[in-house]
């Protein structure tokens, strides 16, 4: 008899402190967190912005003079807050002479992506070279080459 209530003692002993953990986990939570933050011990989300083209298949590849080229880009905020996302869209002919098409500004939520749809009409006499979007913030670029039809 001594031997089973021996046991029933260690086994509520062993609910106590089981029930003990349970409460101060559940009423320390935040500091918890905060300690196993600070080892190192808890896995953080990743941050990070997506840019790419919509339909990379069906990009443009030539261009001549007078020419309308139309693509579009997706900007997809990862970063876990709201995040301002100036760009630029600029065309670098194979000499390297730079033609701005277009300078703005999006705004995106955490989660949230938009697709922009550009065109662009080539004035250039020199169509060999790259549609570049660069995002200024965090630094992004992605491109793709044109060959004039000569």
């Amino acid at each position: 008899m001594k031997k089973q209530s021996e046991k029933y003692l260690i086994i509520i002993n062993i609910i106590n402190i089981v029930l003990i953990a349970m409460f101060v986990s559940y009423r320390y939570k935040a500091e918890l967190h905060a300690q196993l933050d600070e080892w190192k011990l808890v896995p953080k989300q990743e941050r990070f912005t997506e840019l790419y083209f919509d339909d990379h298949v069906n990009l443009p590849k030539q261009i001549q003079k007078g020419e309308k080229i139309s693509f579009s880009f997706v900007i997809h905020n990862l970063e876990g807050k709201k995040w301002d996302y100036p760009y630029a869209i600029f065309f670098i002919s194979q000499n390297g002479q730079v033609t701005k098409i277009e300078e703005k500004t999006v705004t995106l939520s955490n989660g949230e992506f938009k697709t922009i749809e550009e065109s662009y009409i080539s004035n250039l006499a020199e169509n060999n070279g790259g549609i570049h979007v660069a995002l200024q913030q965090p630094q992004q670029e992605i491109h793709f080459l044109l060959n004039n039809n000569d």
